[in-house]
């Protein structure tokens, strides 16, 4: 009997909402998404950070959106679970755990409270379950259990259970404290609910009369709304004002959960019913219910306004807007209408041929339609009292939309007709058919215009005798007296709909054109502002004045400010994005989707420009997990640094984006929808990483995260290290200098100027530096064990010494000698400074290399100063040395061209240097020595400095000119 009871009053129930609850949020399980490993849970809540958290039958998680991750419990004990989170003011969570333990958060750990395993124990000894706690008014902590409350005292723990109390609650309801203390068990036989109830102005017993009806729930949740106290016992809702007056709310099944989002909506989570949403608590007869056939434990409103459940038997669920309602849950009404038109003060809507729906407040009334072989509805109006409906079988006259039946039909030529849309203007009745306008008079139809060439798609009424007809190459106009048109210039797209505001301003709606307006017989376009070509399937205006379009690519809203159309999609919230139907009645916006009609106040808001919030989530240098800090200075090798951020925002977050940039290693902002950000082999340097969160969206996170980084040189880059070497260096060739001219000082006076100048010039070409440089090479390659290296370099040193030697003892040498010896300086030189410079010679092949004599050791000097003080400071661009030979005339031309810094950069070096180079000094010297004898006069040379476009110095030429028949 007592079931059959339970079965009526559920049936009863659920009758009285059909009408008025109906309708339910958009939900969306995101169980699956997540990856979430179980779907019975008991708690969902949101953190201050904006984290929401979950708990499942096999333990704590927390999401950012995109991806999970399970909180570990110190000391936890298997598949251990929490069946209550909080945050306290200090920003640290603590949890309730399935194993009635009371952990608050330590950093990143959950630590046991002192007390903890002292109350576990107890409540475990009288076989009853921690699920609630708070503060009372002495800010001590109370704990309710399945049997009653527990009260922690300093170091101890009050039993409040153990009293001799002959109330079943004690409810404090003060302006400083709000609590809810169990005092006495309820039982089977339980009449009454005593309570006792106190504020700060009364102290009294309530009690209310009591009948179990089903199993008894343990479960006692409260909230507080002004100041009046909501509680539940099993399936009532008790509400008591300040003045101790109490109403009961008896709800269809046992209360699960009681919640309140932020404009004290009250939510009443239901064991196998759902979710109650009373908008208003206290008009508890108005309310809404959601996610039927669910048991929801746990109901919150995030920062963003979504909607969070937690449930027994399908995970979590996410309502993105809770302004936003549908009538998907009814079979005739999850799909796209055919007409949706406010007519007479009632939203008419049409999914079928076989149904009209009208909407009135929030009751709906359903009308049968008996006619045989019906088509979908394409059109409604409402004119004089008569509503004109039509389809592609049909065209109905009828006063009433309660009874049509087929003696409402209207003919033409006494034949069906299909007919798309009806029209007035001045009072007469035209419709429109397929590509031809009919005439309505004496309840029956005629021909009126036709016009196969402008394809006409849609019409409405303009002025008097005017009819403006949306054609697929533009909009015209219609004299429905001379029955002329003209068309309308500066639109030349397919018109899809024509809509008069109430301004009487016209609004035209183009297939992938965007939205435009007709005033003062100008057309002005509106851009819609997407990705994808956009077709306005329906346009109307609400009653605040904002127009409204419904597209394939979501709703636009006209901002009145901006004078720009907004665009709103199912990110936003709404049921889907393609729409094709759009009206408005009152303060409410009804729209048709591929998904079915949903509906919404006037004023929602879907472009909330809530600030998403960014964290620095992890950081690992070479994979190794290291400590979050705002800078970080690495050797280095240290230089893969990979950073994991968390853009917190629900409404969208798969489509949530990391902006961000490497100062100093990119070069402007770059976006990721990805949360990690790597980089990998960074050179030594000093950068900076600026991350911003942006959502879905397009809103960014009000500060930056901003890292510093700096790598710093290998040792052997840094300054100290250089400097030390330079020093090192100086020293030697100083010794080494000193040695070569003590050792050059005891050799045969020259006897001859010209033989002074061969000598001094043979020890500028080899000159000390040279000789140690290429001592320490051959050094170098037999530390190395680098024996051929070593072989090598010393053979053609050896052998650059010796013909060196042996040509100092000639005034002059073959052309081919002079040409071996270069080569060889050259190829030393290169191999010494690790082939920094490229080298090119270039000799005329009319040239008889073995017939032409030239003074020893002539160019030689030039060639060192062009790769010692040219080539070897450059630092823009490839080093080359060029050395050309040919004849002009009677004599051979010889250039040595560089592309080094120049002479005047290459002076200024030698200013800071304490070696000087005297070499092209001493070899001008003897120039000027051998033209100065009958014997060798005639030799030439030419310096040349060469510069840029920009008169920047890129390099030097020598041209030097030795006479044919001196030798």
């Amino acid at each position: 009997m007592l079931s059959l009871i339970k079965r009526t009053l559920l049936f009863a129930f659920c009758f009285c909402i059909e009408i008025v609850s109906s309708q339910e949020l958009i939900f969306e399980n995101i169980s699956k998404k997540l990856d979430i490993p179980s779907l019975e849970n008991y708690v969902v809540f949101q953190d201050s950070k904006g984290y929401i958290w979950f708990s499942t039958e096999l333990g704590l998680y927390r999401t950012n959106g995109k991806s999970i991750k399970q909180i570990l419990l110190k000391g936890s004990y298997q598949n251990e679970t929490a069946y209550e989170i909080k945050e306290y003011k200090n920003g640290k969570i603590s949890i309730i755990t399935s194993k009635n333990r009371y952990l608050i958060q330590d950093g990143n750990e959950f630590l046991e409270t002192p007390f903890s395993k002292k109350l576990s124990q107890l409540v475990n000894y009288n076989k009853s379950l921690l699920y609630q706690s708070f503060l009372n008014e002495d800010k001590d902590l109370i704990f309710n259990s399945s049997s009653h409350s527990y009260l922690i005292k300093g170091n101890q723990i009050v039993d409040l259970g153990t009293k001799n109390n002959a109330s079943n609650f004690t409810i404090i309801n003060k302006k400083s404290s709000f609590s809810l203390v169990k005092s006495k068990k309820i039982n089977s036989k339980l009449t009454n609910l005593s309570i006792d109830y106190q504020t700060d102005k009364i102290k009294k017993t309530i009690c209310i009369p009591f009948k179990i009806e089903a199993l008894i729930d343990w479960r006692h949740r409260f909230v507080k709304v002004g100041s009046t106290v909501f509680f539940n016992v099993n399936n009532l809702l008790i509400s008591i004002d300040i003045d101790g007056n109490y109403t009961v709310k008896k709800l269809p099944n046992n209360i699960m959960s009681i919640s309140l989002d932020k404009e004290n909506g009250l939510w009443i989570g239901l064991q196998n019913n759902g979710v109650c949403y009373f908008k208003d608590p206290f008009n508890l007869s108005d309310f809404q219910i959601n996610l039927i056939e669910l048991t929801i434990t746990k109901t919150i409103e995030d920062a963003e306004g979504g909607i969070w459940c937690s449930t027994l038997e399908k995970g979590i669920f996410h309502a993105k807007n809770k302004k936003v309602v549908t009538f998907s849950n009814e079979a005739k009404l999850n799909k796209k209408a055919t007409i949706l038109k406010t007519l007479n003060n009632n939203v008419i809507l049409t999914t079928t041929n076989d149904e009209i729906h009208i909407l009135q407040n929030k009751n709906r009334l359903v009308n049968k339609i008996n006619l045989v072989n019906g088509s979908d509805f394409s059109g409604i109006n409402y004119i004089n009292g008569v509503y004109y409906l039509s389809n592609i079988s049909y065209f109905i006259a009828t006063k009433t939309l309660a009874n049509i039946s087929s003696k409402n039909k209207i003919k033409f030529n006494n034949e069906d007709i299909c007919i798309y849309q009806v029209e007035k203007n001045n009072n007469t009745i035209y419709a429109l058919s397929t590509n031809k306008i009919l005439q309505l008079k004496n309840a029956s139809l005629f021909d009126f215009y036709k016009n196969d060439a402008i394809k006409i798609k849609c019409i409405h009424d303009y002025k008097d005798n005017e009819l403006l007809l949306g054609c697929r190459d533009g909009l015209y106009k219609l004299n429905t007296i001379t029955k002329r048109v003209k068309k309308f210039e500066g639109l030349i797209s397919e018109v899809s709909k024509v809509y008069k505001d109430q301004s009487n301003l016209i609004w035209i709606g183009t297939k992938g054109d965007g939205v435009y307006q007709l005033k003062a017989n100008k057309i002005v376009r509106f851009e819609l502002n997407s990705e994808q070509r956009v077709f306005v399937q329906d346009l109307c205006q609400d009653r605040t004045g904002i127009i409204w379009a419904a597209t394939n690519d979501g709703l636009y809203k006209m901002n009145s400010y901006s004078n720009r159309f907004q665009k709103i999609t199912s990110t936003n919230g709404l049921l889907a994005s393609n729409c094709n139907k759009i009206t408005s009645l009152n303060d409410t916006i009804y729209v048709s989707s591929i998904d079915g009609i949903f509906q919404f106040p006037i004023n929602t808001n879907f472009q909330s420009k809530r600030i998403p919030k960014l964290y620095l989530k992890s950081c690992k240098i070479n994979n190794r997990p290291t400590n979050i800090d705002q800078s970080f200075e690495l050797e280095y090798d240290e230089n893969n640094i990979k950073m994991d951020f968390d853009v917190l925002s629900f409404q969208n977050p798969f489509e949530n984006k990391l902006v961000y940039q490497l100062v100093g290693f990119e070069n402007g902002f770059k976006t990721t929808t990805q949360n990690t950000l790597s980089y990998d082999n960074l050179p030594p340097n000093e950068y900076k990483l600026i991350v911003y969160g942006e959502n879905s969206l397009g809103v960014k996170s009000l500060k930056p995260i901003t890292i510093n980084l700096k790598i710093n040189k290998p040792f052997w880059k840094t300054n100290l290290f250089l400097i030390s070497c330079f020093v090192l260096l100086l020293l030697l060739l100083f010794v080494i200098i000193k040695i070569i001219i003590k050792n050059e000082a005891k050799k045969t006076e020259i006897k001859k100027l010209i033989a002074e100048s061969q000598l001094l010039a043979l020890q500028s070409q080899m000159n000390p530096h040279f000789l140690f440089n290429a001592i320490n090479s051959i050094q170098n390659f037999i530390l190395k064990n680098e024996k051929e290296d070593a072989y090598d370099y010393l053979s053609k040193f050896s052998r650059l010494v010796r013909k060196t030697l042996d040509h100092s003892k000639q005034k002059t040498i073959l052309l081919h000698e002079e040409i071996e010896t270069i080569n060889l300086y050259v190829t030393i030189e290169q191999l010494r400074f690790k082939n920094s410079f490229d080298y090119e010679l270039s000799v005329d092949p009319q040239l008889d290399l073995e017939e032409y004599y030239l003074p020893t050791m002539i160019l030689q000097p030039y060639v060192e100063n062009a790769i010692w003080h040219g080539l070897m400071n450059l630092e823009e661009r490839q080093a080359r040395l060029l050395i050309g030979i040919t004849k002009k005339d009677q004599a051979l031309k010889i250039i040595i061209q560089d592309n080094g810094i120049g002479r005047q950069k290459a002076n200024q070096l030698k200013l800071n240097k304490t070696h000087q180079s005297l070499a092209t000094s001493i070899n001008q010297k003897r120039v000027d020595l051998l033209n100065e004898t009958k014997e060798y006069k005639g030799i030439e040379v030419k310096i040349k400095d060469l510069y840029d476009n920009d008169s920047i110095p890129i390099g030097t030429k020598v041209i030097i000119y030795i006479p044919i028949n001196l030798f």
